[in-house]
């Protein structure tokens, strides 16, 4: 079996985008009267499109976790000083408490404390 050429791959891709736009056009049309066949409407339109031109060959798939990866997912407040702001604090803690056991820190949204959403809920029906 011979190796297919980067040129040959693209000319199959935008053969089969050719094929398949031609059917959906024949789906779509079926009962209306066209001056042209769906196959030249396909290629007219893919050309419009200039998409001959853009087909790029995208990279494998790489996945950049592993079962090494430990991920620590929070909330940016879950830690507090009087001191300190909360991201300041969780750095502070992270640095010091889990140094190289985690290699990831998710932060989720603050959370809103049952105080809050009252405080919230009284500023918008006032």
């Amino acid at each position: 079996m011979v190796p297919m050429t980067i040129n040959q791959f693209k000319d199959d891709l935008l053969s089969d985008l050719t094929a398949k736009l031609t059917q959906q056009l024949h789906t779509i049309y079926q009962d209306v009267e066209l001056e042209q066949s769906y196959e030249n409407i396909a290629q007219s339109l893919l050309t419009i499109m200039n998409l001959s031109n853009k087909i790029v060959i995208s990279e494998p798939f790489t996945n950049h976790w592993s079962e090494k990866d430990i991920i620590l997912i929070t909330y940016g407040d879950s830690i507090l000083s009087d001191s300190r702001p909360p991201l300041k604090t969780l750095k502070r803690f992270l640095d010091k408490t889990v140094e190289d056991s985690i290699n990831s820190v998710h932060i989720l949204p603050f959370f809103l404390t049952a105080l809050m959403m009252v405080l919230l809920l009284l500023t918008i029906h006032r």
